[in-house]
């Protein structure tokens, strides 16, 4: 089957090119298995382990954790949650949150360092960070006496703060994230649920019972019920098969 990423659609992707081509090569080996596999068993476990996959993908790169990933350090599966339900838990929770924090204020990321640093300058130099903010407030003045904003003179973060201070994810990120709506959650959750079936059954009738199947066309409707559930969730488009 062709298909394309569907530009009218929210494609929960974010990342590199090389990271999207390896999603898109997972999205073609599924599409190939719903093709032609003769059982609903086949079909379900490829289509839930091509989601699973681009749903760990995505909530990784908000993180921006993915550039830190190799195949024998794959945090998608040592760091995200391994139960699927715990996992979009996990990025209903984070696109929530993200959405009602406040804007960021320019400049406070603050000063970081280890707590032998900190334990340091405390009983060293307790002043230090509220001296170091009063010497680039100097210096900001100095060359921006209105302290208007300019490409290169910005004004200082707040080195004294004892406030934690809270990071918003990329907006890019969780402007693609919001659009994810109560329809894309329930697809994702009926997906699992009879991933869970098929794990443990063969029976193409247990497995169609989940997607409210039954009948003899019961392969058939799984099939285009998985199709359904791929397209939505990863916001593709399928042509007619190739070839």
């Amino acid at each position: 089957m062709d298909w394309i990423h569907d530009e009218e659609g929210n494609v929960p992707f974010f990342g590199t090119r090389g990271e999207l081509d390896a999603l898109s090569d997972l999205v073609t080996n599924c599409l190939k298995v719903l093709r032609e596999a003769s059982r609903p068993r086949e079909m379900v476990l490829e289509t839930w382990l091509t989601v699973d996959y681009a749903v760990r993908q995505f909530l990784l790169s908000g993180f921006e954790l993915s550039r830190f990933c190799s195949q024998s350090f794959d945090l998608r599966y040592r760091l995200l949650p391994r139960q699927f339900p715990n996992l979009l838990r996990l990025l209903r929770v984070t696109v929530e949150f993200n959405v009602a924090l406040p804007p960021a204020p320019p400049d406070t990321a603050g000063f970081r360092a280890n707590h032998e640093f900190w334990r340091f300058v405390n009983d060293r130099a307790p002043e230090l960070p509220q001296r170091i903010k009063e010497v680039e407030l100097e210096y900001v003045r100095s060359k921006s006496p209105d302290m208007s904003a300019s490409p290169t003179v910005k004004a200082p973060p707040d080195l004294s703060t004892n406030e934690p201070m809270v990071a918003r994810l990329k907006p890019e990120w969780v402007e693609v994230a919001k659009a994810l709506d109560q329809r894309w959650f329930a697809l994702a959750e009926q997906l699992n649920r009879a991933r869970n079936v098929a794990v443990h059954s063969f029976r193409s009738e247990d497995i169609g019972r989940e997607f409210g199947l039954a009948g003899p066309r019961v392969v058939t409707l799984t099939r285009e019920k998985c199709l359904e559930i791929l397209q939505t969730l990863l916001a593709i488009k399928v042509g007619a098969p190739s070839g």
